[in-house]
C-alpha cells in the first residue's frame, strides 16, 4: 500500500488504483510537482539496515 503526501499542504492520500508513481498534481491544494511517495515502515527499516 502506497501513501502519497503533498509537501505544500501536508495532505496525505492513498490512491485507489494501486499506482506507485505520485500524481503530478495534489488532489487537495492543486499544486503541481509537490506530491511525493511517503516511505513506508518496511522501506525505512531496510534503509537503516543498509547504513548500520
Amino acid at each position: 500500500m502506497v501513501t502519497f503526501f503533498c509537501r505544500s499542504c501536508r495532505f496525505k492520500y492513498t490512491p485507489r488504483t494501486g499506482r506507485t508513481d505520485p500524481p503530478s498534481r495534489c488532489g487537495n491544494c492543486g499544486n503541481v510537482g509537490t506530491v511525493e511517495k511517503e516511505p513506508d515502515a518496511e522501506q525505512i527499516l531496510r534503509e537503516s539496515d543498509i547504513f548500520n
